[in-house]
């Protein structure tokens, strides 16, 4: 079937759908060119539940039903029916959000995961949100609708959502990997060893005592032997770490020994690249908040260093450093001159305190990524890791580390 290209974003979308997959925007087929048709539901290989022909997951079990089936899945008599319900055009419920027909038995909406009412409810549960990708499901689900992610425990036990990984506050000691927690049980080995050294010395002098022959044992009048090292007088030094500090507004931040950013009064700016030669940019730079929220200073930042660049989704619970903030993930069609057309992605953050704005911009090349729990941001790895790390470490004046 042809691909519809959005009027709004121009992205590349199946011809039976009927909402871009970027932007959200209603697609409309091109002048002469026949409605898309209605296509079977695809049956889920986990569960059988009969799903929309666009959509990525089971509305019901939350399968990947883009992986071929392992097994042959027992259908019930209730299955059955709805299969053939569903492929009849009967028994189905429309999505409030993206007009999608789902199943009946679907719980969400199988391509915008909008969690469908049961009819006859005087209200539909509260929604759950994607810990990772920030997407409604449904109450009590066990997986994402929109990116698969694993969010319940056993049957019947609905799992507590989980914090964003990618931007969990970290002390610097954990971001540079301090000295690992000691625990106690080497101590019996330790105290084994120390008595059986203890027992070797005192056969030893004893052994030189009555054995005959031996060197005799000076007692008055002996030579002075080798001086005794001094014991430290403090503790050991630490290694300090590099950072560094804002001249005009006095926040820091820490960065690893090899990786020296370029600074002037107000910003570091890291431009690196990886293992493979692509390059990726990372900047952490102040100024005065003016009254101004985290989110008007996003806006204005994403503006400035990617205008024209589509929303892809924002960031729950962004900080910077130890202080709340706002966060979004773009993204932008660049053209460079003479140059290929390339897809970047864009990751900014701001926060506010005492007056002082403290906001950080990555930027790489868009990377999908092909793990079992892939991140949504989609930039490079390094990027994205390395913008992890300096973020966590901003400090504004006056603060300590925890």
């Amino acid at each position: 079937m042809p691909a519809l290209t959005c009027s709004r974003c121009g992205a590349a979308n199946d011809g039976d759908v009927r909402f871009c997959g970027r932007c959200g925007a209603p697609l409309q087929p091109a002048e002469g060119q026949p409605a898309p048709l209605a296509q079977a539901p695809v049956p889920c290989p986990s569960c059988g539940t009969p799903n929309a022909p666009s959509a990525r997951f089971c509305g019901v079990c939350g399968k990947d039903l883009s992986q071929p089936a392992t097994a042959t899945p027992a259908v019930g008599a209730a299955g059955a029916a709805q299969s053939a319900a569903a492929a009849a055009g009967l028994a189905t419920r429309r999505c409030p959000s993206c007009g999608m027909e789902n199943a009946a038995s679907a719980r969400f909406c199988g391509r915008c995961s909008t969690p469908l009412p049961m009819v006859g409810d005087a209200a539909a549960p509260a929604a759950m949100a994607c810990p990772r990708c920030g997407t409604a499901n449904a109450p009590g689900a066990r997986f994402c609708g929109a990116c698969g992610l694993t969010f319940a425990g056993p049957a019947g036990v609905t799992a507590q959502a989980i914090p964003a990984p990618a931007f969990q506050r970290a002390s610097q000691a954990q971001v540079w990997g301090g000295t690992p927690h000691k625990t106690r049980q080497g101590r019996p080995w330790a105290l084994i060893a120390a008595t059986f050294g203890v027992a070797m010395a005192v056969l030893a002098i004893v052994s030189r005592l009555i054995v005959p022959g031996s060197s005799p044992v000076c007692r008055f009048g002996c030579p002075p032997g080798p001086p005794k090292p001094l014991a430290p007088a403090g503790p050991p030094l630490a290694q300090p770490e590099p950072t560094y500090t804002s001249s005009a507004l006095g926040f820091s931040v820490a960065y690893l020994p090899n990786l020296a950013p370029q600074t002037d009064a107000q910003s570091a700016l890291w431009q690196l690249q990886n293992g493979s030669g692509v390059q990726f940019t990372i900047e952490i730079q102040g100024e005065a908040a003016n009254g101004r929220t985290p989110q008007q200073l996003v806006d204005a930042l994403q503006q400035k260093i990617a205008n024209g660049a589509t929303l892809v989704y924002n960031i729950t619970g962004a900080e910077l450093g130890y202080m709340s903030g706002y966060g979004n993930v773009y993204d932008l069609h660049a053209s460079p001159a003479g140059g290929q057309a390339e897809e970047d992605r864009y990751i900014v953050e701001a926060a506010v305190q005492n007056g002082v704005a403290v906001e950080l911009w990555a930027e790489s090349i868009l990377t999908q990524d092909t793990s079992d729990h892939p991140s949504p941001a989609e930039l490079l790895p390094d990027a994205e890791y390395l913008s992890d790390t300096f973020g966590n470490t901003v400090l504004w004046q006056g603060e300590k580390p925890i």
